[in-house]
């Protein structure tokens, strides 16, 4: 594992040397607290998430991929964040979802268990939640489709993978109930959650998956 020389550290926690005077100012504070988590992340990237909870500055991976799976083992921890988001794609005339593999019953909800799958949704859907600056990017879906017809045609469409960016959203509790189920995402509220999507990022084959 990579090692900051304690000069190093003397170095950048020296105020005169950064250039930053000792102040109570909460903008210096976080100049201050940039200015050591650029330098310490430049000698070890491998300290980044660590030293950026202890600055206090929150970074995100935008090329961390997430499962279904993944996001509703812990739903709300996820709600109203935009994530990068794979799955088997499932539809129907009523709309898609991305499937979740290997969880049955990853989620359960006053005694309900949900099926594991995330509903695609546009990103100005009749009742979504949060709201998003952005508009959904069709010519991404464009390439999908084209690289999903390339690979149907040695591929099942259970071989397939869908990868999207988006703001997932669910909802904070369930008691409100649509024909005695709680009140869900997409056709028959089916789904724990949606994907206000952004975009189509890519369409894989799942290795090793055949005929």
């Amino acid at each position: 594992m990579s090692r900051i020389s304690p000069g190093f550290l003397t170095l950048i926690t020296r105020h005169k040397v950064l250039g930053i005077r000792t102040t109570s100012s909460p903008a210096a504070c976080t100049d201050m607290k940039m200015i050591l988590l650029v330098a310490l992340t430049t000698v070890c990237p491998l300290y980044t998430v660590a030293l950026a909870q202890v600055a206090g500055v929150l970074v995100e991976s935008k090329d961390r991929v997430l499962t279904v799976c993944d996001i509703l083992r812990d739903p709300l921890g996820f709600d109203g964040k935009m994530i990068r988001l794979r799955g088997r794609l499932s539809g129907t005339d009523e709309g898609n979802w991305l499937m979740g593999a290997g969880c049955p019953g990853v989620l359960v909800t006053d005694g309900y268990v949900w099926e594991p799958m995330i509903f695609i949704a546009a990103p100005a859907s009749r009742g979504q939640i949060h709201s998003v600056d952005f508009a959904y990017d069709f010519k991404s879906e464009e390439r999908g489709r084209k690289r999903y017809r390339e690979l149907l045609r040695r591929l099942p469409p259970s071989c397939i993978t869908w990868t999207y960016v988006g703001v997932f959203e669910t909802r904070k509790e369930w008691s409100k109930l649509m024909n005695g189920n709680p009140n869900g995402f997409g056709h028959q509220n089916a789904a724990p959650g949606e994907l206000l999507t952004k975009e189509v990022v890519s369409v894989e084959a799942i290795t090793g998956c055949h005929r």
